[in-house]
């Protein structure tokens, strides 16, 4: 789904009845900004929402690649552990949010499933092709 600002939603697994592993692209990193300033900034918007940043961004690896890693908890006792990182030139978001009540085992759930995560080469456009 493609979102006002431009970002596209690419996946959404439900890994309980209210914890969901989501993926995001944002759009190139030269448009967006790097994946430290969308961190920056993701913070300081879920912020204005009354949650707070319970983990500090740190420097980590993730789907092969480095990234940046934050956790923000909501006053409702959501976590949301998020990662940035930047592939051949797009930005990327990755997002675990669980609910106190799915906790460990949703989050498990996911970085299980992130450990499958294989990046595969862009299909090329039909023009490209001669089609």
């Amino acid at each position: 789904m493609l979102a006002e600002d431009g970002s596209r939603s690419e996946f959404v697994v439900i890994l309980g009845p209210r914890s969901y592993l989501l993926a995001v692209c944002f759009g190139r990193v030269a448009v967006k900004g790097s994946p430290e300033e969308l961190a920056a900034s993701a913070i300081d918007a879920i912020g204005t929402m009354g949650a707070g940043c319970t983990v500090p961004p740190t420097e980590c690896r993730l789907v092969g690649l480095p990234a940046v890693g934050y956790t923000i908890t909501f006053p409702s006792g959501a976590v949301l552990q998020e990662w940035k990182l930047a592939h051949e030139g797009w930005v990327w978001g990755f997002g675990v949010l669980v609910h106190d009540d799915e906790g460990l085992a949703a989050h498990l759930l996911a970085r299980e499933a992130l450990d499958t995560f294989r990046w595969i080469p862009p299909i090329p456009h039909a023009a490209d092709v001669g089609g």
